[in-house]
């Protein structure tokens, strides 16, 4: 970047000295493009001080990071314990004419109990145990990260997160439903699960 810089200057500063004369400069092509590479310039002077900017500031967090030690900085971070379904985690159908969907609500849970926000995915599967074993399983979703993270929302005292899935076409109308919720922890690479018993349905 440095180098297109010194020779955008060496070639602004020679389009310069050859355009000077008694004609406007508007009226020359050469100092229409002379506009336009002063342009180019300026952007490129902008962009090299902000990449020295962010070298500085990486910079300053590697030596930052450095000078920890590495288990202070694991036990000063989230540490899952486990996690919980909200009661009200059920089949629901938002308005009438539209298709019910399994609406899930869980919260990771920290050492000291509190709900946490948390970077990982979760498995999320529903079953009919009134079924045989082989047949139990009805459907399951998938839900990465990104998905995730937006989904994240408060309600009164409590936060957790709020999963709105299509419910599948061979959903039966009656049964014994259970959800079960897998959270995989991208910190520490857990694998944490919960159940619930579906008693709210509105199909």
């Amino acid at each position: 970047m440095r180098t297109m810089l010194l020779v955008l200057s060496a070639f602004i500063a020679m389009t310069t000295v050859v355009g000077c004369g008694g004609i406007s400069p508007d009226d020359r092509p050469v100092w229409q493009s002379n506009k336009k590479l002063l342009q180019q310039k300026t952007e490129l002077e902008n962009k090299a001080s902000e990449s020295e900017a962010q070298n500085k500031q990486l910079k300053q967090q590697v030596e930052t990071l450095g000078s920890l030690d590495k288990n202070i900085r694991l036990e000063n971070l989230y540490d899952i314990q486990s996690i919980s379904i909200v009661s009200s985690t059920g089949i629901y159908t938002k308005e009438k004419g539209q298709k019910p969907r399994l609406m899930v609500y869980f919260s990771p849970i920290d050492k000291v109990g509190d709900s946490i926000k948390a970077a990982g995915s979760v498995e999320v599967q529903l079953w009919n145990i009134a079924n045989s074993a082989n047949e139990a399983l009805i459907h399951k979703w998938d839900v990465g990260p990104g998905e995730l993270n937006r989904n994240w929302g408060n309600a009164l005292m409590n936060s957790f997160y709020r999963l709105a899935l299509d419910l599948p076409e061979n959903m039966p109308a009656k049964g014994e439903f259970v959800v079960r919720v897998s959270f995989t922890d991208y910190l520490r690479g857990k694998v944490l699960t919960a159940r619930h018993t579906i008693s709210k349905m509105n199909l």
